[in-house]
């Protein structure tokens, strides 16, 4: 208010009017609220063992909406050779070399459903516990179903 009042002193007042001053004050205030409408959406929480042997691997697969911004988090029991996240058919998104924790975070390029890869780099079993967060690109996605389509949710890349 102080600087309207600091406006007013300085006569600027007749080339913006009150009515201007006021709309740009509100727009200020409301572009604040609209953007903190979006929240964060827990997609998983959850545990997954790669098959045995080396190069075996374990696969989870979600779908997300254009605009996604997807948070992973994993750790796992032994180091992976990779983890790779794949928008369905044959789109990279992410690979990750030789690592036993990660978080890390992606853009989702277009709708669609997402293969997060785990590749074990050691014979025997591993087990990783992952977490799965997104935000949305807009409020109308808050709810968006992220249960992929099972008949395109395979991955034809060799791990």
């Amino acid at each position: 208010m102080a600087d309207v009042v600091w406006l007013l002193q300085l006569n600027i007042y007749k080339t913006f009017s009150m009515k201007k001053i006021i709309l740009a004050l509100g727009l200020i205030v409301t572009a604040g609220v609209v953007h903190a409408t979006v929240n964060t959406v827990n997609v998983a929480d959850s545990t997954v063992r790669t098959v045995s042997g080396v190069g075996g691997y374990a696969e989870v697969v979600y779908k997300f909406a254009k605009g996604d911004k997807v948070t992973l988090t994993a750790n796992a029991s032994k180091e992976l050779e990779r983890i790779m996240i794949v928008l369905l058919p044959q789109n990279v998104l992410l690979r990750i070399k030789n690592t036993k924790k990660v978080t890390q975070t992606f853009d989702v390029p277009e709708n669609g459903n997402v293969v997060i890869r785990f590749v074990s780099d050691r014979g025997g079993v591993n087990d990783i516990h992952y977490k799965i967060a997104r935000l949305p690109a807009s409020d109308d996605l808050q709810n968006f179903d992220t249960k992929a389509d099972p008949a395109s949710s395979t991955i034809k890349l060799h791990p």
